[in-house]
Formats: structure tokens, sequence, C-alpha cells
């Protein structure tokens, strides 16, 4: 429950303690002192978007704090253990906004942030405001009610998981394959540099060898000319190096008979002589494979031409040629496996559809199955409320168009299908949706009458309600405050309202009113004593001027609220 509720700077509120109680709590005054503005710190504590417009004029901050008893209540301790927030049996949320636009949370001592605070505070209370009249306009809302109610949460997200995954491998799908249009003209690409290079044969100092082969075949004619005259030169004629050497030595060995100190001398010229003789066959073979063969010349300067136009293009030497060919082969050979790969991917796709396929009709089935309980509990609760021959129905249609589609379904995040609430009011009267309800006593009744319904499932701890009165009076509001009275008797219940026939039910009543002090406005709050509280009642029934009469209605009233 709400143990107490401090609000400090905020709007026309300077400082305000309100201490709740169990049960029914009924909060009323004239119009303008700031009830409403009470539900909005109270909302704003619990994770409510807040701005610096909520600051009391002439102030640096607006502080909010609520505390909560809760060791009544294991699901809010687990999702406090689960948070890893401080844990106890009492849960004090504190929150501030700063004119800066700064804000600040704490839970339990601890600062946090608003996503964390937003998860923990649907489970402590649950408001129904003008905001929550608005939301049942609202189509898109009646589905989450639906889930609220069947408590598919569980089944839900888990769709929604599945869903988003699916949804994220549709979009990576989608982008191979546009990656796919993209690869195919580098693969392309690759083939051809490759197809190029590889055509090419290059090897490695092929070059060097290539221009010392254009240097001889260009100069072919005067090495043969050099060649020649040294063969003709070791060998030609009678005064040739050979035989004048070979002559010589027969001398020269003779001699060394004589001085055996010239044999070394003699083995030097023999070998100088073997010499000779190899140096004359290299020059023969020389001159037999040497020749000036244009065409020769031609192909080794176009082999020249075609590899520096690689280098050119390439850039770099051969070293970086090959490098960048090991590089692309690399690359093909990926490129290669992708249609592989989007083969995969896209059978992996088809087979989570028909996961999320299965797993969307089961959502369906249970939503299904819970809206026949609705209907039943809605009506029920709208004939307590004096709909006595009110028809409700939740509609199902299935998305036409809408996300995406897996076997002729479509599918968005939410399941299959969009759920709609419609009523027919009266006798005779077709159904319709809650946006066509022009009456806004009917609107009241029904936003009441599925509170009411979900109060029983939720089991959030307190309720809030403001402005459940609009648009009903006299037998209509009686009806509405027992409703009300009979939910608190199992959980604690604030209402804020103009009406005594719902006030008159109230096991503890809270005034509210506003002062001028020092040129300010300044708002107050009184729980009311039990003479209080019957002169609230009667000025709620008689306006300015209470007559006897009136109090003794007052009277009358208050004694039938207490036997609920």
């Amino acid at each position: 429950m709400l143990v107490s509720l401090k609000i400090k700077n905020f709007a026309i509120i300077h400082d305000l303690c309100i201490e709740f109680k169990e049960g029914l709590n009924i909060l009323s005054g004239e119009t303008g002192t700031g009830k409403s503005i009470i539900i909005q710190a109270l909302q704003m504590v619990l994770g409510e978007r807040a701005s610096q417009d909520i600051i009391r004029r002439g102030e640096d901050f607006a502080e909010v704090k609520a505390l909560f008893q809760i060791d009544s209540h294991e699901l809010i301790q687990q999702k406090i253990e689960a948070l890893g927030l401080p844990e106890g049996s009492e849960l004090l949320i504190h929150r501030m906004v700063h004119a800066s636009g700064r804000n600040k949370i704490w839970i339990n001592g601890e600062m946090a942030t608003l996503a964390l605070l937003s998860q923990l505070s649907g489970l402590l209370v649950d408001v129904a405001s003008q905001h929550a009249h608005q939301q049942l306009f609202q189509e898109e809302t009646h589905l989450s009610i639906l889930d609220s109610f069947g408590q598919h949460e569980m089944i839900r997200d888990h769709f929604r998981a599945l869903f988003d995954q699916y949804r994220e491998k549709l979009l990576f799908l989608e982008q191979l394959r546009e990656k796919h249009r993209s690869v195919k003209e580098r693969e392309e690409f690759l083939r051809f540099q490759l197809q190029e290079i590889h055509g090419a044969d290059l090897k490695a100092n092929e070059i060097e060898a290539l221009l010392q082969e254009k240097e001889v075949v260009r100069h072919a004619v005067q090495l043969g000319e050099v060649a020649q005259e040294g063969e003709d030169l070791l060998t030609q004629g009678e005064g040739s190096i050979e035989d004048r050497l070979t002559e010589f030595l027969k001398k020269l060995t003779r001699m060394a008979s004589i001085d055996i100190s010239l044999e070394a001398t003699v083995k030097l010229l023999e070998t100088a002589l073997i010499q000779v003789q190899e140096g004359t066959r290299h020059l023969r073979t020389y001159l037999g494979e040497l020749q000036f063969d244009p065409e020769r010349l031609q192909w080794i300067e176009d082999r020249l031409a075609l590899i520096h136009q690689l280098q050119r293009k390439h850039g770099g030497d051969f070293q970086d040629i090959f490098k960048k060919v090991k590089e692309w082969e690399i690359e093909l050979d990926s490129l290669e496996s992708f249609e592989e790969d989007e083969g995969k991917l896209a059978q992996e796709i088809d087979n989570q559809g028909t996961v999320l396929l299965q797993s969307a009709r089961e959502l369906t089935k249970v939503r299904k199955k819970a809206a026949l309980q609705l209907q039943a509990l809605v009506e029920e609760e709208l004939h307590r409320l004096a709909m006595d021959k009110a028809q409700f129905r939740v509609v199902f249609r299935p998305f036409s168009e809408r996300g995406c589609v897996i076997h002729k379904t479509w599918l968005d995040c939410s399941g299959a299908e969009e759920v709609t609430f419609e009523i027919a009011p009266n006798v005779g009267e077709g159904f319709k949706p809650l946006v066509k309800i022009a009456s806004g006593g009917e609107m009241s009744r029904i936003l009441l009458a599925i509170k009411t319904v979900l109060s029983g499932t939720r089991q959030c701890p307190f309720s809030v309600f403001d402005e459940v009165d609009v648009g009903i009076g006299g037998r209509v509001a009686d009806v509405v405050g027992r409703q009300l009275a009979t939910m608190a008797k199992d959980r604690q219940v604030l209402c804020i309202t103009h009406l005594p026939q719902i006030a008159c039910y109230g096991q503890h009543h809270y005034n509210i009113s506003k002062e001028m002090v020092s040129g300010r406005t300044e708002t107050h709050l009184i729980l009311l004593t039990p003479q209080e509280r019957e002169d609230e009642i009667a000025r709620m029934l008689g306006g300015v001027m209470i007559s006897e009469k009136t109090k003794a209605h007052a009277r009358e009233m208050l004694q039938i609220g207490k036997r609920i």
C-alpha cells in the first residue's frame, strides 16, 4: 500500500504530505484546488515524463517522495530483488526535477534510472485518469489490456522476441542480397584481374633476364664479330696463341729437365693452354648459338611493355603484384561462397518463419480464450454499474499488409491480429467501437468495469481513480461508489470525486483547498474528522448554503456507506 506521498514545489503545491490509509480513500475539494495535481505528482514519482514546467514558480526544483509498504506483496519484493535494488519491508521512491532539466531518481536511497523505475512502478499503482479514458478510445491499447487480463505477457514476449529475430534476419538477408549485387560486380572484376595476371605468366626476376637478352639480340652482330676475332686469335693460323703456346711449352719442358725449378712454370702454362682451348670451345659454341632475330627482339620488347603496363596498373614490383594476386584469390573464394551463405540464411528464415507462425497461432488461441472471459466479466460489471442491458465484445481482425507475411499470414510484433473493444449500450443498438460512445457517463462506467476486472488479475496493491465520476450522478453515482468500496476490500483505493454519492462510501476522506499566503497560492490538505466529513458531504450535496435537511441527508448517506 501507499503509506505516504510528499510533494514539494510542484505546480501550486509548496509543501504537502499525505498519509494514506488502507481501504477506500476519498479526495474532494473545490475545482482548481489541485486534486489532479496530486495525481500528476504521483505519476511523476512513478516514472511519467516530467519537465521543468511543473516546478513551482521561483523555485529551483520540484520533488516527490512515495513510501510504500510492501512486506505482504511477494511479487513486488521478487521484482526488487531481480532488479538488484536494496530490499526491505518498505519501498521509498524519490524523484527530483531541477530547473536545469536534470532528473534524479532514488529507490530505497540508491540512484536509479527512469527505465529501471518503469519496470517497478507498474506493479505498485494502477491509475485510471482522464488519460486512461483517452486510452480506451485508442484501439491500439485494447490488445495490451487483453494481454494484461489474460496474463499472456510471457507468451507475447516470447513471440515478440521470435518476431524481432525473424525481422532482423530478413533485414540481414535483404542487405546480403543487396551486397550480392555489388559482389557480382566485384567478382567479375577480380576474375578479370586474375585472368590478366595469370595470363601474363609473370616470373620473378624476369625483367632483368629480358633486359639482358634484349641487349644481346640488339648487339648480336658486334658480339659475333668479337667472338670470331677471339677464336681466330686463339686458334687460326700458324701464329695463333694456341700454336705458339704449344711450341713454347715443348721447349720449356726440355729446359725443366735440366732445371727442375721450371717445372712449376711448365704446369702453369699447361693450365693456361687448357684454358685457351676451353675458351676457344666456348667461343665456337657461342658463335653457333648467336643470331640476330628481329622477331625475338620484338617479342622481348612486347613482353617488357606488358610487364610495365601491369606494374603501372597494379603498382609496385613483382612481389607486390604476387601479393595482390594472393589476396584477390582469397577474396574470390569468399565471394564464391556468398551464394551458399545466402541460401543457408534463406532456409534459416523459412524454418524460423514456421516457428514464428506457430507461436503467433498459440498467442491468438490464448487471446481468444481470454477474450471470452473478459467479455463475460466486463458485461457483469457493467450490469452492476446500472448498464443492465449493455453487451461488450472483443473483436479480432487479422492484419492485412502489415508487418511481414508468412505463408499468407500477416504478422507484426504484436501478433497476427488487431483487437478492438466494442459495446452495445442499449437493447436494439448494434455493437460499435468505444470511440463512438458519446456519453461520458457510459465511458466512465466502461473504464471502471474494465479496471475492476483487471484488478482481479494484476494484483496491484493500489488503484487510483481520477474523474471516474465524469458524466454520472444520482443512482449511477451511488452504484459506482459501492463498486469502489467493494474493490477497496482487498486493496487500497484512492478516488478523486465531486460526487457525494461516491464520497460517502470512503473509509477515509481528505479535503484539499487553497489559500493566498504572502501573495502566493498554496495548497492545503487535511484528513477529515467524522464531523468535518459530514460537513464536506453536505457541501457536496448542497453547495454554499447548507440546510439542516442537507446535513441530515449527508449523515444518512454516510451511514449507508458504512454498511458496505
